[in-house]
């Protein structure tokens, strides 16, 4: 149920009778529809509102940190190929956050590495791009019965 209610805390509504990680989709596609202007991209967007929440409010157990640190590293590496100059720094600290103290650095540390490491993407559909994979790959790596992933050491209830 706790995923249900993650849902409702995100998004306002929760799945009816459609797997969640298809509804996450549907959910990235309608409800952030408001942000595609020139000024922002939706995908991070949509990444940053739900790392706050899978990081920062007794939701972490259902991200696997683990495989998401893994996607992020081969997303660096897809963007990292031909003229891009891409902070290696940014991407190696996000990824070892992933994998050791993952609970607060979800939200607090994870989409300001991101945010750093598209500044040096050169082009608007290239960045555009990259936070789409960025939000692909954290659908993928959420599983709804938990993932006894290191995150669950970590995981705060809330009161």
């Amino acid at each position: 149920m706790q995923i249900l209610e993650l849902c409702y805390d995100l998004f306002g509504q929760t799945p009816d009778k459609i797997n969640v990680k298809e509804f996450f989709q549907i959910m990235r596609q309608t409800k952030y529809e408001k942000y595609n202007d020139t000024e922002s991209i939706p995908d991070g967007v949509f990444f940053c509102h739900c790392a706050g929440y899978l990081g920062g409010r007794g939701y972490n157990n259902f991200l696997d940190y683990s495989l998401l640190a893994i996607k992020l590293n081969a997303i660096f590496k897809k963007y990292n190929r031909g003229a891009e100059n891409l902070p290696w720094k940014k991407i190696n600290e996000a990824v070892i956050c992933l994998l050791t103290d993952d609970r607060h650095d979800m939200y607090q540390n994870i989409p300001y590495f991101l945010g750093d490491i598209v500044k040096e993407i050169t082009t608007l559909d290239k960045k555009k791009a990259f936070w789409a994979d960025v939000a692909t790959s954290l659908i993928e790596c959420i599983n709804v019965n938990g993932t006894y992933d290191v995150s669950v050491n970590f995981s705060i209830l809330e009161d």
